[in-house]
């Protein structure tokens, strides 16, 4: 319950603090207060919707829900970093174009998971495997991508450079 709690007064505090006063500089403490009240009535309210949800959709366990809710969220980041430190090649435009792929399929997934998709559109891929195949469709769309890029990006910007030369004479 704690726990809860302290997640409740953080998330109000950050809003009232951070985007209201932020925002509503002349505004007065009583308006300020009643504001985080209010924000952490409806978080709350939020949190218990989210939780009588969670408790009816389809899933072997919590920990089934949260590696596919992660593949869900995070499911390329591995591979945008992966795209800036390895493959020069890969401009903004063509990372952008992986992403929109790798969310696609990740949504895909998530609604074939919930069974929002009927089952003769469905593929035999179990959910634990949605974060691993958007990473490798996030590189793949973005590299072959990259090669309808009209401007290559250079590799002086890239984090680990490959053929480096010298010019120390």
């Amino acid at each position: 319950m704690s726990t809860l709690s302290s997640c409740l007064n953080g998330f109000s505090a950050v809003l009232t603090v951070d985007f209201v006063k932020r925002f509503r500089p002349e505004s007065e403490d009583v308006f300020l207060l009643r504001f985080a009240r209010c924000a952490t009535l409806a978080a709350g309210a939020v949190m218990i919707g989210g939780a009588l949800w969670i408790h009816r959709i389809p899933k072997e366990s919590m920990n089934d829900f949260n590696i596919c809710v992660g593949a869900l969220i995070g499911g390329g980041i591995t591979a945008i970093y992966m795209a800036g430190f390895f493959l020069p090649r890969i401009g903004r435009r063509a990372l952008l174009a992986g992403i929109a792929a790798a969310l696609i399929f990740s949504f895909y997934m998530a609604a074939k998971t919930l069974g929002w998709i009927p089952q003769r559109f469905t593929v035999g891929i179990h959910p634990y495997a949605t974060v691993v195949l958007s990473n490798v469709i996030l590189l793949a769309v973005a590299w072959i991508a990259s090669f309808f890029d009209r401007k290559p990006v250079g590799i002086e910007t890239l984090t680990v450079q490959f053929n480096r030369r010298t010019t120390e004479q």
